[in-house]
């Protein structure tokens, strides 16, 4: 395990847990005390008590063996408390950096990295890490003090013994060293193929529609099939080494435990011996033994959660290519206007390369009062527009100022604050129609239903039996496609952020129905920079000002009378549109 990622996990165990880790020490330190002590008592009831028949020895030997014992099983059970305590808040803990993390990432970081992998990361990988929790490193200290009080007594008891046991841990060590770094090997490259198949499971599951509708069932299982074999195939190596591992260890704890009887009780027959010193010895073996099958178990452990703990760090690692300067500015007051000057942008950063360029000398200004609309065919670079104003990438050319300031001097979290994005593909959660639109702010009864009504939700929300608080299903599957675009319609509109944007935002609606609600939300937006991007150019008859774009720039702008006067590409697509 990197030594940086175990020291990080380790700080990060220790700073969210201080006081249930002190408490664990303090309770750990006692059952070991009390471990250690508890063969010199069954010596004392064997040897005092018993072969010497003293029923006041035996007695109170008894009894101070079922109190001190009777008292580890109730500080094991409080450990066991805060074991759990401990390993909830650290899944918890790391889960939630995870995911913020991933949502201060830049657009090149979610293009390149896979969602099932992100998925097992967070799940599987974290489950993994709460596994070797604090316990684990509590165990290992307790079974460390308890073997080397073993090996002490155990010399005290009988040397020759001694060295026999002795002799078998070596073996036993060296076995395991080979064990080990087998099955680290194996779980690296095992825990990158539960990623590629969880990536292919949310895919599968994600557009299961889709599937059954084009009939690609049979292409999806085949390929799931081949993976699953090839992870069982890996799993089974794993879990025979693991048992393996086990399996040897337990054969060299037998023949220990074989040669201490056979030896010892040789030793008894001639008087060397007596009957408690070799049952006191045995338990201090046990004692030495059983740690070191724990640390195996421990060893086995570590060895499958240190590339998961590598995953996880390596994922909090991962940089966003979106940086704030130092001192960046606050964008606290109203946005008057947007402004792209000479703007070239391509996703390969090879933007002296024209021809590939997705954006090439860009010039647009969006203001305040005013809706500005970019149209063009397919691929011509509108949605790159507003992924470079929301800064989810970095233009490679130019710059883009907000109040004549670059904005990549704005705090990100300002500037995105100022803007609210409506796009195709409209963002809804498994939850009821009311946290749908308010995402957890408070929004007046009278205002809700106004603006749903606005944007023509609100009949339909009537005929709903639980009316707003209607849940509406994984990715809104409860509700059409238009649906879910005047929800989102209605959420971005009660945002109130300055800059509202509609990338293809009515899509599924017809024109009687997006003409009605661009209507209906004039005073609601009028006060706005409003920037609608969209295939129909029927949306843009009522729009201040159109961009008109084509291979990654602009060919015409006006509004929409203008540009058909002109008699150029604005007016041969809008043209085409209605023809067809």
């Amino acid at each position: 395990m990197k030594s940086s990622n175990i020291s990080k996990f380790l700080l990060e165990l220790f700073s969210i847990n201080k006081k249930r880790i002190f408490c664990a020490s303090i309770f750990v330190m006692m059952i070991t005390v009390i471990d250690i002590y508890s063969p010199l008592v069954i010596k004392m009831i064997v040897d005092k008590g018993i072969g010497n028949k003293n029923i006041e020895v035996l007695t109170l030997s008894v009894i101070v063996y079922l109190v001190i014992n009777s008292i580890s099983i109730l500080f094991n059970f409080i450990l066991d408390y805060l074991y759990s305590k401990m390993k909830n808040n650290l899944g918890f803990n790391f889960r939630l950096k995870s995911l913020e993390h991933i949502s201060s990432l830049s657009g090149k970081n979610y293009v390149e990295k896979k969602t099932g992998n992100i998925m097992s990361i967070v799940q599987s990988d974290i489950e993994i890490i709460e596994d070797i929790d604090s316990r684990l490193f509590f165990n290992l200290a307790k079974n460390v003090v308890i073997a080397v009080t073993s090996i002490y007594f155990m010399i005290k008891f009988q040397l020759d013994l001694f060295v026999i046991v002795f002799v078998l841990q070596v073996i036993l060590f060296f076995t395991q060293k080979y064990f080990t770094k087998k099955i680290h090997s194996s779980v690296k490259e095992i825990r990158t193929d539960y990623g590629n198949i969880s990536n292919l499971i949310q895919e599968y599951v994600s557009n299961i529609i889709n599937i059954v509708i084009t009939s690609s069932k049979i292409f999806f299982l085949k390929d799931y099939k081949n993976k699953q074999h090839n992870i069982i195939n890996k799993s089974l190596k794993i879990d025979m080494l693991y048992n393996g591992n086990i399996s040897l260890a337990m054969y060299i704890n037998l023949i220990t435990t074989i040669l201490i009887y056979g030896y010892g009780g040789y030793k008894i027959i001639k008087g060397d011996l007596t009957i408690g010193g070799l049952i006191a010895f045995q338990s201090y073996s046990a004692m030495l033994l059983g740690p070191c099958l724990v640390i195996i178990n421990s060893s086995n452990k570590l060895q499958q959660a240190r590339v998961s703990i590598d995953r996880v760090y390596g994922l909090l690692k991962e940089k966003s290519e979106i940086l704030e300067i130092k001192n960046c500015k606050f964008l606290d007051s109203e946005v008057e206007s947007v402004a792209l000057s000479d703007v070239c942008f391509s996703y390969e950063n090879k933007f002296e390369d024209v021809d590939n360029n997705t954006l090439n000398n860009l010039n647009m200004v969006f203001k305040k009062n005013t809706t500005t609309a970019i149209v063009g065919e397919s691929g011509c670079g509108k949605s790159t527009i507003i992924s470079l104003i929301y800064r989810l990438w970095d233009v490679s050319k130019g710059e883009i100022k907000i109040n004549d300031i670059n904005i990549r001097e704005l705090s990100i979290e300002s500037l995105r604050n100022k803007i609210s994005v409506i796009t195709q593909d409209s963002l809804v959660f498994d939850k009821s129609i009311r946290e749908n639109i308010c995402l957890g702010r408070e929004v007046d009864e009278k205002t809700l239903i106004d603006i749903c009504n606005k944007v023509g939700i609100l009949d339909y929300i009537k005929t709903l039996d639980n009316g707003f608080e209607t849940v509406i299903g994984e990715r809104g599957v409860k509700l059409s496609g238009g649906q879910r675009q005047k929800i989102a319609i209605a959420r971005a509109v009660l945002k109130e952020s300055d800059i509202l944007i509609l990338d293809e935002a009515t899509s599924a609606l017809d024109n009687i129905s997006q003409n009605m609600i661009i209507n209906n939300l004039h005073r609601y937006i009028s006060s706005k920079i409003v920037i609608v991007i969209a295939h129909r150019l029927s949306t843009e008859k009522g729009v201040d000002r159109i961009y008109v774009m084509r291979k990654g720039g602009i060919v015409e702008s006006g509004d929409h009378n203008e540009l058909i006067e002109l008699n150029g590409y604005y007016s041969s697509l809008y043209g085409n549109e209605y023809k067809s």
